[in-house]
């Protein structure tokens, strides 16, 4: 797989101006190729499934073009490219009102969950969702999140936290973090029982245990796929797609803390107290 750009700043201006020239006469020859322009949040979900893709279909390949979201605007009718990855709604909304680009009607969509962590060191284990809940009401139990003022994720936890009645106002018990690391480190160092930061990153930390994932839903962000026009028959970009939706995309996705949101699943789901937690992920 290859990656154009990995500074988002500078990728649509390199890739419009030396390297479109060059995409636009080669990869229409390049029939075994499928280029993805992506926004900088959804890398390196897409990364790993374009990993897996490329060992599952041998001669295929991935070239992923990174852009902002402002700078994908501006150039989405002339980058040379047959899909779009975002985990912003309102980009592909855009697209699809002016004809640029379609979300295929199946999906397949990459749920982004958060996680409930606690440290290592920890012997508690739960039964339920319930029993995980009642230990996090308990009135001595320490929560950090990111803080909710500055980070995405933090909104969410705290959201997360209203629904399933935790308090979400800072105090001694819920503790802002100033981003996710911090949030780690304290649940690491025992001075916070649990924490909630985004699964990947949690998959990533050592001395810590994932308990429980937050449903596909408005607390998990969900990066979603469209067809550039013109392109929805393109024979790679089809079996990528396909591929995603496949359990053995779904077991990549997986192991790094992703999921899959299915293809009866609406993408925008409603949270509802009984779908707000979800079984833990094998570390």
């Amino acid at each position: 797989m290859r990656r154009s750009m990995r500074d988002p700043s500078r990728a649509v201006r390199i890739c419009v101006s030396a390297i479109l020239g060059i995409w636009l006469t080669t990869s229409s020859a390049h029939a075994g190729t499928v280029t993805i322009a992506v926004t900088p949040s959804v890398i390196d979900a897409i990364d790993i499934v374009a990993r897996a893709f490329e060992v599952a279909h041998v001669g295929d390949r991935v070239r992923i073009v990174v852009t902002s979201e402002t700078e994908l605007k501006g150039s989405i009718k002339s980058l040379p490219v047959q899909l779009v990855a975002s985990d912003d709604s309102s980009l592909l909304e855009w697209m699809e009102a002016r004809d640029f680009a379609r979300r295929p009607t199946t999906g397949p969509a990459i749920s982004v969950p958060l996680a409930v962590v606690a440290s290592s060191s920890d012997a508690a284990v739960f039964g339920s969702t319930g029993d995980l809940l009642d230990r996090m009401k308990h009135q001595g139990t320490v929560i950090a999140i990111p803080d909710p003022q500055k980070i995405d994720c933090g909104r969410r936890a705290q959201a997360l936290l209203k629904t399933v009645g935790v308090s979400a106002e800072p105090s001694e018990r819920l503790v802002f973090a100033k981003h996710t690391e911090e949030v780690l480190a304290l649940v690491q160092n025992g001075k916070a029982h649990f924490g909630l930061v985004f699964a990947p990153d949690a998959m990533t930390a050592k001395g810590v245990t994932i308990h429980a994932l937050s449903a596909p839903g408005a607390f998990s962000p969900v990066n979603a796929f469209a067809l550039k026009r013109g392109q929805q028959d393109h024979p790679v970009a089809q079996r990528f797609l396909a591929f995603v939706n496949t359990s053995q995309g779904q077991h990549a996705l997986n192991a790094k803390g992703y999921d899959l949101v299915q293809d009866s699943q609406p993408v925008e789901a409603a949270a509802t107290g009984a779908s707000i937690v979800s079984p833990s992920i094998p570390r």
